[in-house]
């Protein structure tokens, strides 16, 4: 019992203080994060897209329409950060 929770003591410390090491203090930094962040970003699309076609040909227009707004929100935050 007491391993388990200096376990989860330190994984909640780590966890709790890690952005305090990953400060964004140049441009440079800045434009490298916002690059990793918009792939992710489209790849995130291209999972859902890949979803929504899954959905239609089952017929889910449930799901089908989850995704779609799902994409729609990130091609939004997309629009407003990744225009390089």
């Amino acid at each position: 019992m007491q391993k388990n929770f200096l376990f989860y003591f330190f994984f909640l410390t780590l966890a709790f203080t890690a952005p305090i090491f990953s400060e964004i203090k140049t441009k440079e930094d800045a434009d490298s994060f916002l690059n990793t962040y918009c792939i992710r970003i489209v790849n995130e699309i291209e999972k859902s897209y890949l979803r929504q076609l899954k959905a239609a040909n089952s017929s889910d227009w449930e799901t089908f329409g989850k995704e779609g707004a799902w994409i729609g929100g990130l091609s939004d935050i997309y629009t407003k950060l990744c225009k390089n």
